[in-house]
């Protein structure tokens, strides 16, 4: 039976989970967007990172096509905003490997812009999924609960 459901935030999205990130309580995952997103709104706002040291890692994931973790340096992943298919579950599993062997929180925001992705169901069913298959195969260790915001 899978016990972890990606659901909505249930602390105050922008504030207690701020914290949470500051504290590396929580692992947050955002697209590689440069302009007006989540990503640069954590990354350089509140966590006062070098606003052209974030495009450059946007870009490098952007280039890459898969995700870039910023261990140990924050609790952050950057995602590749144009996975879709087998790229976008190609992407959730390394997101995953990450959580488990190198967060090891037991707490993951999805925090993604509107204009990510034209449908961000696929993305949160994508997710859903891949949690689905590491709960069932035994490989989830920490992770005990997940949220998605859009």
């Amino acid at each position: 039976m899978n016990t972890i459901i990606v659901s909505k935030p249930s602390f105050k999205i922008f504030t207690e989970d701020l914290l949470l990130l500051k504290t590396e309580k929580i692992h947050i995952v955002c697209p590689a967007l440069i302009k007006a997103s989540y990503c640069m709104y954590y990354l350089a706002d509140s966590m006062r990172m070098n606003i052209n040291d974030v495009i450059k890692l946007c870009e490098r994931v952007e280039a890459a096509k898969e995700p870039g973790c910023l261990y140990p340096r924050f609790n952050f992943t950057i995602f590749p905003t144009h996975a879709s298919g087998a790229d976008l579950m190609a992407s959730m599993e390394e997101v995953m490997v990450a959580q488990e062997q190198y967060f090891k929180t037991d707490k993951m925001l999805f925090a993604f812009d509107q204009n990510a992705w034209p449908d961000l169901a696929v993305v949160k069913n994508a997710l859903q999924h891949k949690i689905n298959d590491w709960e069932e195969s035994g490989k989830i260790k920490y992770l005990k609960s997940c949220y998605f915001f859009e």
